[in-house]
């Protein structure tokens, strides 16, 4: 189990939650696009969903014509 699904299970979300959740992303969600600065040419776009009374970012990483997805709650 890697770290963003021991996320996901600390918010009770299952694989389908997780795919509900990246669904229901909205232009007011996002905060920002920048570079990373491990990887220069990933560029990350982070989103900040309501959620309960914590923050969450989510962060969708282009890496090699994939897309990579991590949570973090604050």
């Amino acid at each position: 189990m890697n770290d963003d699904e021991v996320e996901a299970q600390k918010l009770g979300w299952d694989q389908e939650s997780v795919l509900d959740e990246l669904r229901e992303l909205q232009i007011g969600d996002y905060l920002r696009s920048e570079s990373s600065s491990r990887r220069p040419d990933d560029t990350i776009h982070t989103f900040t969903p309501p959620l309960d009374e914590d923050e969450l970012w989510i962060r969708l990483v282009e890496r090699g014509g994939l897309i990579a997805v991590s949570f973090h709650r604050a």
